[in-house]
């Protein structure tokens, strides 16, 4: 079976599938995401759309935008949060997804808050050492005088990554910090919170 990519930007949920190269969008609302029982790390993935459907992914197969995988909880968690209801895709969500969120993932425990300076423009550097984390929310520092990038250790200065401008915030779902890389100017950097 073939990896995607599966994100959200606005109330829009993104869909890149790598054996064919075609990047489908549909609304939030549209995307319908289920397993066949609780325990299952399968998923069907489903739109509005005939040929939005992606039956039978295991989670290794599921990627973020920035080619990451996503990690069992952390996909539930982005799922839960950005498919299938009137409030997806916007930042909300229901009392049910809270439910949902609280039943099937671990709960965060402890929060970490760190901050990383670019070294070297265009040198792709880790946010810190091997660290097992549920997920961290990265921004890009208010004083930044360009973009910086998050994504895998292959990000690029401005090929490839999520660009973020001074002061906006990214989740980044995966369970080691040190997989998470940041790229841009050597005036530059950026702030995290991870979630342990």
């Amino acid at each position: 079976m073939a990896d995607i990519k599966i994100y959200a930007k606005g109330n829009y949920v993104y869909i890149l599938d790598s054996v064919s190269g075609l990047l489908k969008e549909s609304p939030s609302t549209d995307i319908v995401v289920t397993r066949s029982e609780l325990s299952s790390t399968t998923y069907n993935i489903r739109g509005s759309q005939e040929d939005m459907s992606y039956l039978n992914h295991s989670i290794g197969e599921i990627q973020d935008e920035a080619g990451s995988v996503y990690s069992d909880a952390a996909f539930r968690l982005w799922y839960q949060a950005n498919t299938g209801g009137p409030t997806a895709g916007a930042g909300g969500s229901s009392s049910a997804n809270q439910l949902l969120l609280i039943d099937a993932l671990e709960i965060p425990t402890t929060i970490v808050d760190g901050s990383k300076d670019i070294a070297v423009t265009g040198t792709a550097i880790a946010l810190g050492t091997t660290k097992t984390i549920k997920y961290a929310e990265v921004t890009a520092k208010i004083g930044n005088v360009g973009t910086v990038w998050v994504g895998g250790s292959g990000i690029g200065n401005g090929t490839n990554g999520t660009p973020l401008l001074p002061g906006e915030s990214k989740p980044v779902y995966i369970n080691n910090l040190a997989k998470i890389f940041v790229n841009g100017a050597d005036t530059d950097g950026v702030t995290f919170t991870d979630y342990v």
